[in-house]
C-alpha cells in the first residue's frame, strides 16, 4: 500500500481495464468510420461527380466552385481514411506487425520532421494477433510521444527477436525528460500514454523499461516472452 492509498496492483487493473476499453473503442469507431462516414463521403462524391459531368453549361465561376468542393470532399475523405486506419490498421490483420510498423514509421516521416530507421535482428517471426495488436499500440504510442513531444529529428526502432522472447526498443534524439520510470510516477506526471504502453507491456507478461534525461533523448526498451498470452 502506497501512502496516498493507491496499492501497485489496485493501479495495475485500472490501466488494465482503460487500456482494454480504449481498444474496444478504437475499433468500435474505427468500423463506424468505414461503414458510415466513408461510405457517405463516396456518395457524396460520385453524385457532385454525375452532376458536374451532366452540367457542362455551368459557367465557370459555379465550375470552379463546384470544382473546389469536389476537391475539399477528397482531401476529407482521405484524411477520415487514414485516422480510421490509425484507430485499426488493417495492414496489422494482413501482413502482420513488422510491415504495420514499417506503416507508423512512413506515416511519421510523412507527418513530420522526424527521420527514421528500422533494424532487425535475429530470424523473426509471427506472433498471435492479440500479442501483435498490443505490440502495435505501444510502438504506436510511442512513436505519437515523439513527434508531439520529444522535439527529435530522429527516431530508431530495434526488432530483436531472440529464442528466450522479442525485445523492442525505440530511441529518440530528442530533449529527454526527467523523472522516474513508475507506472504511478506516469500518471501522476499526467503521462497517461506512457501509463498504457507499461501497461499493455504487462498484459503480454513483459515488461518496459524508459531511459531518459534532459537534453539527451529518450530510450523506451519493451521486452515480452516468447509466445504470450495476452491477458486481454
Amino acid at each position: 500500500m502506497r501512502a496516498n492509498g493507491i496499492t501497485d496492483r489496485n493501479l495495475s487493473l485500472f490501466v488494465e481495464r482503460v487500456t482494454r476499453a480504449q481498444e474496444d473503442e478504437r475499433l468500435r469507431i474505427s468500423r463506424e468510420l468505414h461503414d458510415t462516414t466513408i461510405q457517405s463521403l463516396i456518395m457524396v462524391l460520385h453524385q457532385m461527380e454525375r452532376y458536374l459531368t451532366n452540367n457542362h453549361e455551368l459557367n465557370i465561376t459555379h465550375m470552379r466552385f463546384l470544382l473546389n468542393i469536389q476537391d475539399s470532399i477528397k482531401t476529407i475523405l482521405q484524411e477520415v481514411r487514414h485516422f480510421s486506419q490509425n484507430l485499426r490498421p488493417s495492414i496489422i490483420d494482413h501482413l502482420g506487425l513488422l510491415p504495420a510498423i514499417e506503416f507508423l514509421l512512413q506515416s511519421l516521416e510523412s507527418s513530420s520532421t522526424v527521420a527514421t530507421i528500422l533494424n532487425i535482428e535475429g530470424q523473426s517471426r509471427p506472433l498471435n494477433k492479440e500479442t501483435e495488436l498490443v505490440v502495435f499500440r505501444i510502438v504506436q504510442e510511442a512513436l505519437n510521444n515523439v513527434k508531439r513531444h520529444s522535439e527529435a529529428n530522429l527516431v530508431e526502432v530495434t526488432i530483436i527477436f531472440a529464442a528466450e522472447g522479442i525485445q523492442f526498443t525505440i530511441e529518440d534524439n530528442g530533449k529527454g525528460m526527467g523523472g522516474s520510470s513508475n507506472i504511478l510516477d506516469f500518471m501522476q506526471r499526467g503521462k497517461l500514454g506512457l501509463a498504457g504502453m507499461s501497461e499493455r507491456a504487462k498484459l503480454l507478461g513483459g515488461d518496459m523499461k524508459v531511459i531518459s534525461s534532459a537534453g539527451k533523448g529518450t530510450v523506451i526498451k519493451i521486452c515480452i516472452p516468447e509466445n504470450p498470452t495476452p491477458n486481454l
